[in-house]
């Protein structure tokens, strides 16, 4: 007996070290989503912030108060790294792990005393009967472990994989009390704690309560009268929470989901909260959850009563709170996920099926996991937008007297997305556009004006900003930034005294170079944007080149990259230069001119044939 539990327990130690590998895999290798980086920046906020009577978040968000709290500690220990802040939600969902174990072998191994077993039934003592259920607890926490919606959440610094977890193990508690032995003060003391917890990190989690309700109500009445002794003693206990809905509800608050479908709780959650969103989307992991709840029936009555409560009664909540909030997500079920792996389980316990049987469900089961996973953690699936990409070409390109524009999020408030926010370091203001309080046309016009370079984040559908930029002033570079952004750089169409970086006064072609410029990022890969400043009109029969030059290529040529035309009147002229294929190093900006009628003979500059404007590191 002793080896047998020494085994168990050294199963369900390698299924958490399982689920521990895949929570940490690449945890801080993603930038912070929008809504991860509003809640390091408000939900972590410092206390008084938090509830400042005016614009206290706690008064807008529909998160309750120990949500903010965690997460306010959690950051100032931790850190602000998305490292640390996302090793909260992934560490407390690991102990749904252990947790599923006991709550499968306790629900697939108790029987009710009212419901004989059938015929043929082994005795949940029997060596067979206890053993098959072992080995179904641990199927039940290896797929909680590889559970890729479960995964994708644990690595999400948001709440709802904690939720996941400590509302599954106020279920074990709810257990506890209920059971055919006499609890002890330490289990109702349990019981009170874990669920007054859990309804401070989600305010859902009180539709739970009725499911446990309902179940004492159904199976346990004996235990009833304590019950709800038990649910007035967290009511006192919640009432700041109590508080905090009077005064979100009076907000406006109306959510970001999409419109009620009946057809996706039958087919699109139960896949999402199994797989994952880039899982198999069918009906089938419901009608493998019925299967499990009509054969629990025939045997272990007040399991499956739990499992079909536990089920339907958030569904239907869900539902309910949906013609009045715009909340309709998988993610506000993710607390069924324990039902729906138990309920699959379930149908291992039938003695009729051979264990080949068994085990080509469990393959598939696990198969249609990991095949979600293997696209999550693929290099095509990106969780977040490139903020690592775009902040760090701002921070590189953009100076002090520049202006950058970010598209808004939502074009009725103005608000650009709080992961740019969180991202964002450059030294020049933002200005956010569209927005219900600014005229487009004007502020593009001051911004072009006042500022040396207006920077312009391209997100969206609506083309007003880019057609202002581009009748006010002159588009000098557009470059990607990593694989997200596209960035556009205006400057007015007159040249400002202040925009020639490196002055000159160089002769060519009989006009005036009178200084250069060179903006983007001198990385592999990137764009560099010469800009030339004439002072006189050149020779429009000559061709202006601008060459990066360096160590020679495998074909003997050090011409790494040019650009050339001939040159525009006098004023800016723009050179882009493309380092796709330029390996990291040392290499020289030339300028020149050239005569395409005379053989490409190149110009005289004093001495030589062309002009070393820099010397530049290629990173």
């Amino acid at each position: 007996m002793i080896r047998r539990a020494s085994v168990n327990l050294w199963i369900i130690v390698l299924i958490t070290l399982l689920g521990a590998l895949l929570r940490l895999h690449a945890l801080g290798s993603s930038p912070l989503r929008g809504d991860e980086a509003f809640a390091v920046r408000y939900w972590a906020a410092p206390l008084p912030d938090l509830i400042d009577p005016v614009n206290g978040i706690a008064w807008k968000e529909p998160h309750p108060f120990g949500t903010f709290l965690l997460f306010g500690v959690w950051r100032s220990v931790a850190g602000d790294s998305e490292l640390a802040l996302r090793l909260l939600p992934a560490l407390i969902n690991l102990l749904g792990i252990p947790s599923m174990y006991v709550l499968a072998k306790r629900l697939l191994s108790s029987r009710t005393t009212s419901q004989p077993s059938p015929p043929g039934s082994p005795s949940p003592r029997s060596g067979a009967g206890s053993q098959r259920v072992r080995l179904t607890a641990g199927l039940a926490a290896l797929l909680w472990a590889i559970n890729p919606h479960l995964i994708w959440h644990s690595q999400d610094f948001r709440n709802y994989a904690i939720w996941a977890a400590l509302s599954l193990i106020s279920v074990l508690a709810l257990l506890r009390i209920t059971d055919d032995r006499a609890p002890t003060r330490r289990d109702w003391l349990a019981y009170l704690l874990i669920v007054t917890l859990t309804l401070y990190i989600f305010f859902f989690e009180a539709v739970l309560l009725l499911v446990h309700g309902a179940y004492v109500l159904l199976f346990r009445r004996q235990r009833l009268r304590g019950w709800i002794g038990a649910m007035i003693v967290v009511f006192l206990l919640s009432l700041p929470s109590v508080y905090q809905l009077t005064r979100i509800a009076g907000n406006g608050y109306g959510g970001s989901g999409t419109g009620r479908e009946i057809s996706a709780l039958l087919t699109l959650f139960p896949s999402q909260l199994l797989f994952g969103e880039t899982g198999l989307i069918s009906v089938l992991p419901l009608l493998l959850c019925l299967a499990g709840v009509l054969i629990l029936w025939r045997s272990r009555r007040e399991s499956a009563g739990l499992l079909a409560l536990w089920l339907i009664l958030p569904a239907l909540a869900l539902l309910l709170i949906s013609t009045r909030l715009s909340v309709f997500w998988a993610r506000y079920l993710i607390v069924i996920t324990p039902a729906l792996i138990v309920a699959i389980c379930g149908i291992m316990t039938v003695t009729k099926w051979r264990s080949a049987l068994r085990l080509t469900v469990i393959a598939v089961l696990a198969l249609l996991s990991l095949q979600s996973l293997l696209i999550y953690y693929g290099p095509d699936y990106h969780k977040a937008s490139d903020w690592f990409g775009l902040r760090d070409y701002l921070r590189e390109v953009v100076m002090p007297d520049d202006l950058v524009i970010m598209s808004s999020l939502d074009p009725l408030t103005g608000n650009a997305d709080p992961a740019f926010e969180w991202y964002y370091d450059a030294p020049a203001p933002v200005l956010t556009l569209p927005n219900p309080q600014i005229d487009i046309e004007a502020v593009v016009r001051t911004a072009i004006a006042d500022h040396r370079a207006v920077w312009y984040v391209v997100s969206g559908a609506d083309p007003r900003i880019n057609n202002e930029l581009l009748a006010q002033g002159t588009l000098i570079s557009d470059d990607s930034t990593g694989r997200s952004f596209l960035v556009r750089q205006y400057r007015a169409k007159g040249v400002r005294a202040d925009e020639i970086d490196h002055p000159l006064a160089v002769q060519i072609g009989g006009a005036t170079l009178r200084g250069f410029s060179i903006t983007g990022r001198s990385i592999t890969g990137g764009k560099l944007t010469v800009l030339l400043y004439w002072d006189g009109v050149p020779d429009p029969a000559l061709t202006t080149f601008v060459h990066l030059i360096g160590s020679p290529k495998p074909d003997g040529s050090p011409l790494w990259a040019q650009k050339d035309h001939p040159p525009i009147a006098s004023g800016r002229d723009i050179y882009a230069l493309d380092l796709a294929g330029v390996v990291a190093g040392e290499y020289q900006i030339e300028v020149g001119m050239y005569d395409p009628a005379d053989n490409n003979r190149r110009v005289p500059i004093g001495d030589s044939d062309h002009l070393l404007l820099t010397t530049l590191e290629i990173r």
